[in-house]
């Protein structure tokens, strides 16, 4: 996790300047609904470092395409709360995963008859997976349906 933030992290902001943010927002999400909906069937542990460097590059990509796209969804007087209630959604949200995390232990307990069936895996650990991929793929939709403006390319002077 930490070769891509060493390399990608200082270039990042400067791509998301030239590439349209709503795609890389969407795009970054659809990748990590597909590596995190590969991640149950891994049996390598190459794999599973190959499946983290995926999910870190579309982080360092999608996190400065959202903040930047913050200042054209809320107005400017608004701006300060928006940021705040940003980081308290990013890290408040824990006790909520704890009771997702609980409602889905019970529900992979009822999809235990499934366990015959090779192809789709019913323990705890892949229903996780698989509610954070659909959760990736919704938020990509969601995205999907946001009017953000068109970023201004700016000449360079000199």
């Amino acid at each position: 996790r930490i070769l891509p933030g060493f390399f990608l992290a200082p270039v990042a902001g400067v791509l998301i300047d030239r590439w349209d943010r709503k795609q890389v927002m969407g795009l970054t999400n659809l990748g990590r609904a597909a590596v995190v909906a590969t991640l149950p069937f891994v049996g390598q542990v190459s794999l599973l470092i190959l499946a983290s460097l995926l999910l870190e590059v579309c982080t360092l990509l999608w996190s400065p395409a959202k903040e930047s796209s913050v200042p054209d969804l809320v107005p400017h007087d608004h701006l300060t709360t928006a940021n705040s209630l940003s980081l308290a959604a990013a890290y408040g949200t824990f006790p909520f995963a704890s009771l997702h995390f609980a409602l889905l232990a019970t529900v992979s307990e009822w999809l235990v008859g499934l366990e015959d069936n090779e192809i789709l895996k019913t323990d705890q650990v892949s229903l996780a997976f698989a509610f954070q991929a659909v959760c990736f793929v919704f938020s990509a939709m969601m995205i999907s349906a946001l009017e953000l403006p068109r970023q201004v390319k700016r000449e360079r002077s000199g």
